[in-house]
């Protein structure tokens, strides 16, 4: 019976560790729908993006046309770990006609089969007949468009990739897409375009996603169009009345400015604690992240090796300083674009009990050749008092305006001294006087 319980336990804990595995992995295919439209017999293709969780994951697809057209798309396809998703190729090639399918992907760990997903693909090559004020959908080449006319009309769309031309200052993402309709001419209500993009496009060209528009060229220029990004569906979207070259431009990221660092001035007392504080500017794209360190040199970690935080300060405690050496802080900061050049502070030297902190104007300390008088030296520090060439000076060092306090409180207790020495002198002469008698 014992035996039963054990194996049943462990039986039960084996599924939940699978069921636990399988529930972590994810996988998504966008778009989830393709509709591929172009003239008979010429090669119309689109581009899908694989995400898998599963580091370095294989992905096998297969599709449903069943050979009424020539369709291509990778067989297999190995999701690169360091990125988690990998962009693909869908091509088709098929004579007049109005053609339905789906392109299934599904994962495979260890030579099972784990999950499914299929992209329902629609292939027309027939002339599309527009119905007037009926919005009518378009696709090919990661475009989609959404067609209204202002009467019934039959003709192509033809969407085709352009060569790259001058660019309008900004930086191209993807593909220029050329779009075509002579039969379409003058009887154009609206026309809406999505232009598809991918991460690894977004990536390679090193481009801040929120500044993405839709251009179109006219003229001899290019005209930005009010355009939306969709970040989800990873698409730029805008509505015109007109076909011409159009292309998704932004603006490239750049890495964060070299972070300012600043310690708390040329030297400290402390042999357990250092506090720092930074600043760094960033442009496309927010800081994410900063990495600090300390150290004997600038650069240099053999203090506290590279750690990782959100704030621009930081007091470090614990630490076990040596009087009469100086550490420096080193910080950069990361966004999208990457990492900034390292910031070093200027260096702050730790100093034994007793000596004068520098103000940054130079150092200076005091000290005595008994222990005593270090002992006194100590004490007098302590209250608050600084210790100067063998003489307390009360007031502060920030200015003679602020060391004129010191002096007030001095020369009430010279006056004390001087009273109470006038005092036991007079007492003493008394008592001369009476033994005398």
């Amino acid at each position: 019976m014992r035996k039963k319980i054990i194996t049943t336990i462990v039986m039960i804990g084996m599924f939940l560790l699978v069921v636990a595995n399988v529930s972590a992995l994810t996988l998504q295919i966008t778009p989830g729908s393709l509709t591929l439209n172009g003239e008979p017999n010429k090669k119309i293709c689109s581009k899908l993006t694989i995400e898998y969780s599963f580091p370095n994951g294989l992905v096998e697809g297969r599709d449903t046309f069943g050979g009424s057209i020539n369709i291509s798309y990778p067989k297999s396809v190995t999701i690169p770990g360091d990125k988690g998703y990998e962009d693909v190729d869908v091509c088709v090639t098929a004579p007049e006609g109005l053609y339905h399918g789906a392109l299934l992907y599904r994962t495979i760990q260890s030579g099972s089969v784990g999950i499914e997903l299929n992209v329902w693909i629609t292939v027309d090559t027939k002339p599309p007949h527009f119905e007037k004020d009926e919005p009518k959908e378009i696709s090919a080449f990661s475009t989609v468009l959404i067609i209204t006319t202002n009467e019934n009309v039959d003709g192509n769309v033809i969407i085709s990739e352009h060569d790259e031309i001058a660019n309008p200052g900004k930086t191209l993402l993807g593909d220029l897409i050329d779009i075509n309709a002579p039969n379409l001419e003058g009887k154009l209500k609206s026309v809406t375009i999505k232009k598809y993009y991918t991460i690894k496009q977004l990536n390679e060209n090193s481009l801040d996603g929120d500044s993405l528009k839709l251009y179109y060229y006219s003229a001899g220029s290019w005209e930005e169009l009010n355009s939306n990004v969709n970040k989800n569906a990873k698409y730029v979207n805008a509505t015109v009345d007109h076909f011409s070259i159009f292309g998704i431009f932004g603006d490239s990221l750049e890495e964060p400015s070299k972070p300012v660092v600043v310690d708390d001035g040329d030297s400290t007392l402390s042999t357990t604690s250092l506090h720092a504080q930074w600043s760094s500017n960033s442009v496309g794209s927010d800081i994410s992240e900063y990495m600090y360190a300390i150290g004997t040199s600038p650069e240099s970690t053999n203090i506290v090796y590279w750690t990782s935080t959100t704030q621009t300060s930081v007091t470090e405690t614990g630490l076990n300083l040596n009087v009469g050496t100086t550490y420096y802080f080193s910080v950069k900061a990361e966004n999208d674009k990457g990492w900034s050049e390292v910031g070093v502070s200027d260096g702050i030297k730790i100093i034994k009990s007793g000596s004068k902190k520098s103000d940054g104007s130079g150092s200076s300390s005091s000290s005595s050749n008994s222990n005593n008088e270090e002992s006194v030296y100590n004490t007098i520090e302590a209250t608050g008092a600084e210790i100067i060439g063998g003489v307390i000076n009360l007031g502060t060092s920030e200015g003679d305006e602020n060391n004129k306090g010191g002096f007030l409180i001095i020369i009430p207790i010279i006056l004390l001294i001087l009273i109470a020495l006038i005092v036991i002198l007079s007492v003493k002469k008394s008592k001369k006087k009476v033994l005398s008698k």
